[in-house]
């Protein structure tokens, strides 16, 4: 009975491995469909896409779990590629607690050495946490507060923005909320509260025909 049981055993972690290898030689699956137990893969790190993405050296498209980095166009987006490809190009890395999503990536928690990457980026700022659950939730929640409460990368003045400082004459706020487009003037009664995150594409505007042709309607709240 114990030869059956670890027999078992080593049938489950081996189909464990094999679901993995599939899915890292270009594979689709749908998300969360791999187990999240840890799965020790070193694999060389040939390209950075942006800062959360990249590619290994057998084609694999690697995204960082639980982390959302700009965009290239967008506030601190080449920043973050630059810092992610300082980290990790030419390196071997590791996956723990790795899963699919609907692109076809392998979503996981990378490392180099003991060095836990995710952690790295949203803990300076290059990154935000997204809330989706790890084994390291706790230490990448932290690690976000940390920098938006130290004002670092994305949380600094140069991307989230209550008064536009480099030309203050151009003065609305175009806000994205949850794929809604939004653009608020100094004459609507919330323009104070909103603050634009532009390293998640928010942007200021200098007439309301620029946010319009952008895809942003006016907000409820503004004065007909």
């Amino acid at each position: 009975m114990k030869q059956l049981k670890n027999l078992m055993a080593n049938n489950k972690r081996l189909v464990a491995l094999s679901t993995l290898v599939i899915l890292l030689t270009g594979a689709l699956v749908a998300q969360d469909k791999l187990p999240h137990t840890p799965i020790d893969t070193r694999l060389k790190v040939i390209d950075v896409i942006d800062g959360d993405t990249f590619i290994t050296a057998n084609g694999a498209r690697i995204r960082l779990y639980a982390a959302n980095s700009p965009e290239l166009t967008n506030c601190y987006g080449p920043e973050s590629k630059k810092y992610l490809s300082s980290l990790i190009l030419n390196k071997k890395v590791t996956l723990l607690e790795p899963r699919g999503d609907a692109y076809g990536r392998v979503m996981a928690l990378v490392y180099v050495g003991d060095k836990l990457v995710n952690l790295d980026l949203i803990k300076n700022g290059y990154t935000r946490y997204v809330g989706q659950v790890s084994s390291q939730s706790k230490l990448l929640q932290e690690a976000n507060t940390y920098a938006r409460q130290n004002k670092l990368g994305i949380y600094s003045s140069q991307c989230l923005q209550v008064t536009n400082p480099k030309n203050p004459k151009c003065n609305i706020k175009g806000n994205i909320n949850d794929a809604k487009k939004t653009y608020f003037l100094p004459a609507c009664w919330d323009y104070n509260n909103v603050a634009l995150e532009l390293d998640q594409g928010d942007q200021w505007f200098c007439t309301e025909a620029e946010a319009i042709s952008a895809g942003f309607s006016p907000s409820a709240h503004c004065p007909k």
